[in-house]
């Protein structure tokens, strides 16, 4: 069984930033096989959690995850490709939405900021909420917004947009059983 990395030392990996990261890889700080095993840990914990992200309960409760598996260590070449998987590891595992409490708490959140702003969403309509959106956002008229915008609130209440169409459109599309243009996303 190979060697395992502090806890200490990961925390420490997964607080510098990329820049940072490949500085202390390139002053020697870091050895390549410390690297990877710390890689490998992390990779493992990330995996175990997109499993259960992924369940088919928390899909229905929550909709389905963004994210995609990390790459294995050995196919990992370059001291830069890792470098780059360590980023990409440490996003995952330092993001709210990469544990089931914070998908619970971005979804209410976003529930309450939708009925703060006269939307009549609940727990049960959050699934075909995130679909629904996930159309809005790839839609031709989503193009005309920020893609970074703040509160999805905003988005909707925003003067270029009727959020009474909005609304009336969600709840037409979420009642009918036919063929939504966000389903086919």
């Amino acid at each position: 069984m190979a060697n395992k990395v502090s806890a200490r030392t990961i925390e420490y990996i997964q607080s510098l930033s990329y820049t940072e990261l490949g500085k202390a890889v390139a002053s020697g700080e870091f050895s390549d096989k410390t690297l990877r095993q710390a890689y490998s840990q992390m990779r493992s914990t990330a995996v175990k959690r997109y499993q259960r992200l992924t369940s088919e309960k928390n899909v229905k409760q929550f909709g389905k995850p963004e994210t995609e598996y990390f790459r294995v260590t050995k196919n990992i070449i370059s001291t830069g490709e890792l470098v780059r998987e360590l980023r990409d590891v440490s996003r995952f595992l330092k993001n709210k939405g990469s544990t089931i409490t914070g998908l619970r708490e971005r979804r209410d959140y976003t529930i309450n900021q939708l009925n703060e702003s006269g939307w009549d969403i609940d727990k049960s309509d959050y699934p075909e909420l995130v679909e629904f959106m996930k159309w809005f956002k790839a839609s031709e008229f989503s193009k005309q917004y920020d893609s970074d915008s703040e509160v999805v609130g905003q988005v909707f209440n925003s003067e270029r947009a009727n959020p009474a169409d909005w609304r009336k459109a969600f709840n037409e599309l979420k009642s009918t059983n036919q063929s939504a243009p966000y389903r086919q996303y």
